[in-house]
């Protein structure tokens, strides 16, 4: 799984390009089953301030769009600080994998149900 990062309006440095690295990375566990297909799987993330004027509340925008093969999954999240906004990001992105990957095992069941039931 290849991972960009594309900032607006942020600096990031290297501790927290690393940390971004670190905490998407993991994901790739739960797409295997995709990443074994011979696709390659593109991970965007974007940080972004919304404002540079406020300086308190949820400035920073954090969006991740995971490309699938078929299909796009893509969360936002805003917060006051970027590295909890990443990690509610990650936890969100997650989720969403696990939900999508569960719904393709119930639509791989079905068929297989379905061939067992002409035979």
């Amino acid at each position: 799984m290849r991972i960009t990062l594309l900032t607006k309006q942020v600096d990031l440095g290297d501790s927290l390009k690393s940390f971004i690295e670190g905490k998407f990375s993991p994901l790739s566990k739960q797409l295997r089953r995709f990443e074994k297909e011979g696709s390659d799987l593109l991970l965007r993330v974007e940080i972004a301030r919304t404002t540079r004027h406020h300086k308190k509340g949820e400035v920073y925008y954090i969006e991740a769009a995971l490309q699938l093969p078929g299909k796009l999954l893509r969360i936002e999240h805003h917060d006051e600080n970027i590295r909890k906004g990443v990690t509610a990001a990650k936890n969100r992105l997650k989720k969403v994998i696990v939900e999508h990957v569960e719904k393709e095992q119930n639509i791989d069941q079905k068929k297989i149900r379905s061939k067992k039931s002409i035979i």
